[in-house]
């Protein structure tokens, strides 16, 4: 699991540097390979693995983000046609904010399983669910072409995702620490010592 976790922080570090729209840059080009090849097809081999040793919510939970990073990269590849198959932007950019909006109802399923799991992972799901809104959001107000407030609105799902990518390099040390049996190991933060959640 410490793979799939890592797949997390680092798609997830590319991806809030664009929404924050880090150095200037906020064409998505870069982040178009990560979000195919790391986050969407590393998540789907995580959850196989998950699967294959019958833990079912940690195969669900990477299942579904393989397939978010896969239905978000589709939008920005060209082949698929995404954004022309629209007849107007404001249309693509209502049909995006849906796109996330749907997202955010299941981030925020997990979010609430996440409850009695630590504050970690609590903190990693509440993070991508409010990330979620914000992006939907986002390209509503694009669509009405409140610009300025659309940028704000993008920037602060930035720092939300930032926050989830931080706890999920602070999550993937104290994995790789216990793995090597370090014992100066790093708390999670256990809520009423629900289960032993690996994600």
């Amino acid at each position: 699991t410490s793979s799939g976790i890592a797949v997390f922080a680092v798609t997830n570090t590319m991806l809030a540097f664009l929404l924050l729209e880090t150095k200037g840059i906020h064409e998505d080009v870069m982040v178009v390979g990560m979000l195919w090849f790391v986050g969407g097809l590393g998540s789907w081999v995580t959850a196989i693995l998950e699967y294959m040793n019958g833990k079912a919510f940690e195969f669900t939970v990477f299942a579904c983000f393989g397939a978010y990073y896969f239905s978000y990269a589709a939008t920005m590849t060209p082949s698929f046609s995404v954004k022309t198959g629209y007849t107007t932007t404001n249309e693509f950019q209502n049909a995006i904010a849906l796109l996330f909006l749907a997202w955010f109802f299941l981030f925020l399923l997990f979010a609430i399983a996440g409850i009695k799991t630590n504050l970690v992972l609590l903190t990693i799901f509440t993070s991508v669910t409010l990330t979620a809104a914000f992006v939907s959001a986002s390209h509503f107000m694009t669509a009405m072409g409140e610009d300025g407030t659309a940028l704000n609105l993008q920037k602060a799902a930035g720092a939300f995702l930032m926050l989830g990518a931080m706890a999920g390099w602070y999550d993937l040390t104290h994995m790789l620490l216990k793995d090597q049996k370090i014992r100066w190991a790093l708390p999670l933060g256990e809520l009423n010592g629900y289960r032993d959640i690996q994600v």
